[in-house]
């Protein structure tokens, strides 16, 4: 029993002491030339085997994405830039090489190592090495945990007999495809060159990381996808309430804001690059992507009018064709509250409405018709604003204004009716003995 024990706490021991391990503390980046941050979905167990992958999204640059369209490039609906830094599937070695890189932690123990990185295939649960020439780098022994920066180039996973990137064509049926998703496995060994020639089994190479990279240059160009709802002023601000169509791995809604029209053939539903060139600006400010859903375009010019526009954006960073836009001119909430003279109401709809309008003509038809009814409007002036001002910035509040004004509503303009309606049946009950 004891010899047991000493066996398991010894392979315990070795399995820790020999590890790799993503860094959970960083970021991982993609590009050619210019890096950008990617979307990293860490997967549970550390990412120790392949259905566990830490998840990469990769978005690739494709000038024959849309088939002839009149954005043919891809490129023009991405939020990223520049845009020529994308990584590319089909690629000359030279300069600016398309790379992923990640940053691991590796806890080398009391050996010597290479470090190794490989594709990995499923059919045979083995890997196909990358770096064909030598092991990306010779670990020295260490009790402790050493960080690396490591780039994969996607070049090497073209070549590596596993997948056939210049096979990958666009697929019009489908507009959110993933169109290859390789798994690349970082190990330690203590082999410096046996992998040239044989290819690994997991089996014999355990301990290490898998990161599946998502690799996709798909555009969901769907028509309407993203609908602009409603633009609502604000203090410096404007509100939008949007509404459409979730699109598969969507990652955010963004707004596009204009300083004067946006005119063209093209619009509305234009891509994100000529919405830029047009003098659009990007909003995106962790908007969330619920649907139905609402955001502000913040730090704006009180008085000064404003195009919005908005589109959904997946994980990989394209964006859907912008929505059609809306106008609206930011003012100072006091100002607002002073036009409408409904302090509460005003606060609580933060717009023109109906119900608005219906208090500002009972005030003027009825309570000012009367000394009683002019005392309450000037009581009310009075206190009102302050509370404006609280019940304008929060939702809950505003929210209730509008539920109390929805129920006094429709009890000041249909209550005589349903009066009316009741005494009627009322005289129809005590009369229908008789006539019965």
């Amino acid at each position: 029993m004891k010899n047991i024990l000493l066996l398991f706490l010894f392979l315990s021991c070795n399995v820790f002491a020999q590890s790799v391990r993503l860094d959970i503390d960083s970021d991982v980046y993609a590009g050619a030339g210019t890096l950008h941050e990617m979307v990293l979905e860490v997967g549970s167990e550390e990412g120790g085997t392949p259905s566990n992958a830490h998840l990469v999204f990769v978005p690739m640059r494709d000038d024959d994405v849309l088939d002839g369209a009149e954005n043919a490039s891809n490129v023009n609906f991405t939020i990223l830039s520049p845009v020529t830094s994308l990584p590319w599937f089909k690629e000359i070695e030279v300069f600016n090489p398309s790379l992923v890189r990640q940053r691991i932690t590796v806890t080398p123990g009391d050996k010597n190592l290479y470090l190794w990185a490989g594709v990995y295939r499923s059919e045979s649960d083995d890997v196909v090495v990358l770096n064909p020439s030598a092991p990306i780098r010779a670990i020295p022994a260490s009790n402790g945990i050493i960080t690396y920066t490591l780039d994969v180039k996607i070049h090497g996973i073209c070549t590596s007999s596993v997948f056939d990137c210049d096979a990958l064509t666009y697929d019009s049926d489908d507009q959110s495809k993933v169109l290859i998703e390789p798994i690349i496995y970082f190990f330690l060994s203590t082999e410096e060159d046996d992998y040239l020639s044989v290819s690994p089994k997991i089996s014999e190479i355990e301990g290490g990381v898998f990161f599946k990279y998502l690799l996709s240059n798909a555009v969901d160009l769907g028509a309407d996808l993203a609908v602009l709802e409603n633009l609502i002023k604000g203090d410096g601000r404007l509100k939008v309430e949007y509404g459409g169509e979730k699109i598969v791995q969507m990652a955010d809604v963004i707004g596009i804001v204009y300083d004067a029209s946006p005119t063209g053939d093209e619009w509305p539903q234009q891509s994100l690059a000529a919405a830029v060139a047009a003098g659009g600006r990007i909003n995106a400010d962790e908007n969330g992507i619920e649907i139905p859903g609402e955001f502000f375009v913040k730090d704006l010019t009180n008085y000064r009018e404003y195009w919005v526009g908005v589109a959904f954006v997946n994980k990989w960073g394209f964006a859907t064709k912008i929505s059609e836009t809306r106008n609206q001119t930011p003012e100072k909430i006091e100002a607002f509250l002073e036009e409408k003279a409904c302090y509460l109401v005003s606060a609580g709809f933060k717009k023109e409405h109906y119900v608005l309008d219906y208090f500002r003509d009972f005030r003027d038809q009825i309570l000012l018709k009367n000394e009683w009814g002019k005392r309450f409007v000037t009581f009310y002036y009075n206190t009102a604003p302050k509370y404006a001002q609280i019940i304008w910035h929060n939702d809950f509040l505003s929210q209730m204004v509008r539920v109390f004004a929805y129920i006094a509503y429709f009890l000041m303009r249909y209550f005589p009716a349903m009066a009316l309606v009741f005494l009627a049946g009322l005289i129809i009950r005590k009369l229908w003995p008789y006539y019965r």
